[in-house]
């Protein structure tokens, strides 16, 4: 399990890269502008032999240093096991705790839904159609593209069109025979409908004629709907993680 866990972690890494990133003594910094956790956080996954606390306290300086909250991301690898403890004693709240689901793709053929558009790279029209429908703010999309376009992995970016307008939308980071499912969105005034589905066997479906023979995706455990569609297409979850969150202070820590 451990040897799965670590294999999704590193290629969820992979597909949602920091734009800035450093690595300091096994753990791995990254910042985007504060556009999401994923993007601006210290993932601590490799053993390091500096003390824990004194590098606490320089990941807190860099993050202040950008004006950004320090943030951590803890999961079944981190190094040290304890650091959700340190991290509780000094302050850090708990936030969006998520599911990491995967699932073994069968022999997937035939022909994709009609209304389906896939595309191998990053048009104007995905992004200004993924920021229509609410999954970015107006005020992030240029965080959103510059953390896309520095993905290194081959991608593909689904758009589920409905009467010419798209109503539900997300991308694929294929790596090393993983499909990494990101940003699977619906139209709010478009939910219940099956639009989800239809994208999602898309996706499926692309990903393994693209030679992809495990897929996985992340989940916030609060949303009920989504997992429960991720389920009865076969995902099982495979461990959670959660994020530690210092606030920032009046000088932007």
């Amino acid at each position: 399990m451990s040897h799965l866990i670590r294999a999704l972690e590193e290629r969820s890494l992979n597909a949602w890269p920091g734009p800035r990133q450093l690595l300091l003594d096994g753990w791995l910094l990254r910042l985007a502008g504060g556009y999401t956790r994923r993007a601006n956080s210290v993932c601590p996954i490799y053993p390091g032999g500096d003390d824990p606390e004194a590098k606490i306290d320089r990941c807190e300086a860099i993050f202040r240093a950008h004006q950004l909250r320090c943030v951590f991301k803890v999961t079944p690898l981190c190094d040290p096991a304890d650091i959700d403890d340190r991290l509780d004693a000094r302050g850090y709240a708990l936030e969006a705790t998520t599911g990491v689901m995967a699932l073994r793709l069968p022999d997937m053929s035939g022909q994709l839904d009609a209304d389906l558009i896939v595309e191998n790279q990053l048009t104007p029209e995905w992004l200004d159609g993924t920021v229509r429908l609410g999954e970015v703010a107006q005020s992030d999309a240029d965080w959103y593209r510059r953390i896309i376009e520095s993905i290194v992995s081959p991608r593909q970016f689904f758009r589920l069109l409905v009467s010419g307008e798209p109503v539900a939308s997300g991308f694929v980071v294929i790596d090393d025979g993983y499909a990494g499912l990101f940003d699977i969105v619906t139209r709010a005034d478009a939910r219940g409908q099956g639009y989800g589905r239809r994208l999602l066997n898309g996706m499926l479906t692309s990903s393994r004629q693209a030679g992809a023979e495990q897929t996985y995706l992340q989940v916030v455990l609060t949303n009920d709907p989504a997992i429960g569609l991720y389920r009865s297409l076969g995902f099982e979850q495979v461990y959670e993680y959660w994020y530690r969150v210092k606030e920032a202070t009046a000088a932007g820590g």
